[in-house]
């Protein structure tokens, strides 16, 4: 069996949403079966709809715990590490980009 490993990120994504979701949402259980088959090296059903990612996450594999709550995790040898948890536009929006514009000349009159 493979050791489950959760990260700092992931705790901190899982305690905001437990304040921010209505309990019916978090199916705890669907979590528990879904952790309990990665630890014994088994597939996910077709219903998590499991799949590795591009881009910041690439190297990362995402499943669907419900229609908008995901999990994103590495599969190692030893262990499953879980990243991060949330909805779709909590993981993967867009990045704000600050850029600070040049201060704007007075012109004298």
């Amino acid at each position: 069996m493979k050791e489950i490993v959760f990260t700092r990120r992931f705790e901190r994504d899982f305690r905001r949403l437990k304040r921010r979701l209505s309990p019916h949402v978090l199916d705890y259980e669907t979590l528990e079966y879904v952790f309990e088959l990665l630890q014994r090296g088994n597939s996910l059903p077709e219903a998590f709809r499991e799949h590795g990612l591009e881009g910041e996450y690439a190297g990362f594999t995402e499943c669907h715990i419900d229609a908008d709550w995901l999990l994103i995790y590495r599969l190692t040898r030893s262990a499953i590490v879980f990243h991060r948890t949330g909805t779709h536009r909590e993981l993967f929006r867009p990045r704000r980009v600050s850029v600070l514009r040049p201060a704007r000349r007075r012109r004298r009159r």
